[in-house]
């Protein structure tokens, strides 16, 4: 709606053909990699045949509907998501900073287990879980991972087994 009332229908076609070629390119890319992984690590099986499989999962999975999709893989993001964060934090900033291992192992964990215990209260409706994790500041924006992260990137700081991360060579992948 949004499309057509700033832009007309003109708009509003122009951006469900973008939103298609998106897609499918997405798609295309996704099954050729996939298709070439399993290729190389499973090479029973030819290229031809992952990609068709793949192709027929991704149709199959399609099929089911947006809804469900989503149903079904947000609470996976709501583990996920949080975990990569932390993840993502410590690989860009232990360039500059070093962190203890144990640490680190320990903020991945901590955040690990509170995004799991807060996505499973939420997918299993369970009012104990849910009140459990009120307690945690930020938890009503499902943000509730965030507190024992910090806690964990300051244990992190302070334990004596520090390391620090190699600044990654871009140089070293130019083809010449």
């Amino acid at each position: 709606m949004a499309s057509r009332d700033l832009f007309g229908t003109f708009g509003q076609a122009f951006l469900a053909v973008m939103v298609v070629i998106t897609c499918l390119t997405t798609t295309v890319g996704l099954i050729v990699s996939v298709g070439e992984f399993f290729e190389e690590t499973f090479p029973r099986f030819s290229y031809k045949v992952y990609a068709t499989v793949f192709t027929f999962i991704g149709f199959g999975v399609a099929t089911l509907g947006l809804q469900t999709i989503i149903a079904f893989s947000l609470p996976v993001l709501m583990i996920l998501y949080p975990i990569t964060v932390v993840i993502a934090f410590f690989v860009l900033v232990n360039k500059k900073v070093a962190f203890s291992k144990s640490g680190m192992q320990l903020t991945v964990a901590l955040t690990t287990i509170i995004s799991t215990v807060s996505s499973l209260a939420s997918a299993l409706k369970s009012e104990g879980l849910v009140k459990a994790l009120e307690i945690l500041p930020l938890q009503s924006l499902s943000l509730g991972w965030m507190g024992p992260a910090l806690i964990g990137i300051l244990i992190a700081l302070i334990l004596p087994d520090k390391i620090k991360g190699e600044a990654f060579d871009f140089e070293a992948f130019q083809t010449k």
